[in-house]
């Protein structure tokens, strides 16, 4: 472990309760902004070279799958009434009220979208030249801020399977580390201090940053199988490596 690690560490444990809270908050809040850039930035690609012609419908099909996606496998899980597709449609559907109408951006569009007209003025003409090269962007941009609201929600709900991986990685990693114990085997801390730090970086991070920024819909089992699979070994590793006197 390089010494800038470790001023890290020890400043981090040196925190307050609410400053490790706030911390948390602020890494949390940074990492969905840049995946929200980023799922921007893909689909304007995806839109530009790869579906020109279907424009900001492209990013609709994508919200509307996503849905279905989440209607399909998580039909049991109801909250205050509601299934889980429900609420986040709700949610899709406030920040769709908040970006395009609360904002005045549907005035905005209803007016400049219209062709140009001889009697306008030439400022008015010019902005409706610009803006309808820019509207099917500005259009993908609304929708894949609801799609990124989509995929968040079934992020969360994956969640319940990584500590179910966990409690049974625990219970036989456990097991094995009493075996190895009762065997007399070597024991070496290194493993367990080095397979810990793979926990939630790249294993859980990325890949949720990965998914939240695809641009095409993707199974959430596919996307997260791997991670599930990956984060159980590390746990199983991580308790059967464990050395109480390290």
């Amino acid at each position: 472990m390089s010494t800038d690690d470790t001023k890290i560490k020890v400043k981090f444990q040196d925190r307050s309760p609410f400053g490790k809270g706030f911390y948390i908050f602020w890494f949390t809040f940074k990492t969905l902004f840049y995946a929200l850039l980023l799922s921007i930035v893909l689909e304007f690609i995806v839109m530009k070279f790869k579906y020109p012609e279907q424009g900001s419908q492209h990013s609709a099909n994508l919200l509307e799958n996503e849905v279905g996606y989440l209607s399909d496998n998580f039909k049991s899980v109801v909250f205050y009434g509601k299934t889980s597709a429900g609420l986040t449609i709700d949610a899709s559907n406030k920040i769709y009220t908040l970006m395009f109408v609360s904002s005045g951006f549907r005035d905005f569009d209803k007016r400049f979208s219209a062709p140009p007209i001889s009697t306008e003025k030439f400022l008015v003409k010019s902005i409706k030249r610009v803006y309808s090269n820019m509207r099917p962007y500005a259009l993908a941009t609304v929708n894949i801020a609801q799609l990124f609201v989509v995929r968040i929600v079934v992020i969360l709900l994956s969640l319940p399977a990584f500590v179910l991986i966990t409690y049974a990685a625990v219970v036989d990693g456990v097991v094995q580390r009493d075996l190895r114990r009762y065997h007399g085997s070597i024991e070496q801390s290194w493993i367990h201090h080095y397979t810990k730090s793979w926990l939630g970086g790249p294993i859980i991070v990325l890949p949720a940053m990965i998914y939240l920024a695809l641009p095409f819909n993707a199974p959430p089992a596919i996307v997260f199988m791997p991670s599930f699979v990956f984060f159980g070994l590390m746990i199983y590793i991580m308790i059967t490596t464990y050395k109480k006197f390290a």
